[in-house]
């Protein structure tokens, strides 16, 4: 699973508490807070590689507003195996 948020939601404790549940039932649970308002291709990127590379099977966003684009971007590319620079918003 990877929590995605902006590190605003991560200092407030957000972030953690949503991780908590998965990591007591030993499911593996990460956290990703390069979080912009605009979705740059370069945060998402990173975010892409980042589920790729921990075979995330789940995306969930923490927040809200102009920061809850990001993690449906990033579930859609992985949904779809594409690459976030060649997907319309």
């Amino acid at each position: 699973m990877l929590a995605v948020g902006e590190s605003g939601v991560k200092a407030a404790g957000l972030v953690d508490r949503v991780l908590d549940t998965p990591r007591v039932a030993d499911i593996e649970a990460l956290a990703f807070t390069e979080v912009h308002s605009d979705a740059a291709v370069h945060s998402v990127t990173q975010g892409i590689a980042l589920a790729r590379d921990k075979s995330c099977d789940l995306i969930v966003g923490v927040g809200g507003g102009a920061h809850s684009t990001q993690p449906r971007r990033l579930a859609r590319c992985l949904a779809t195996r594409a690459q976030f620079a060649t997907m319309s918003a």
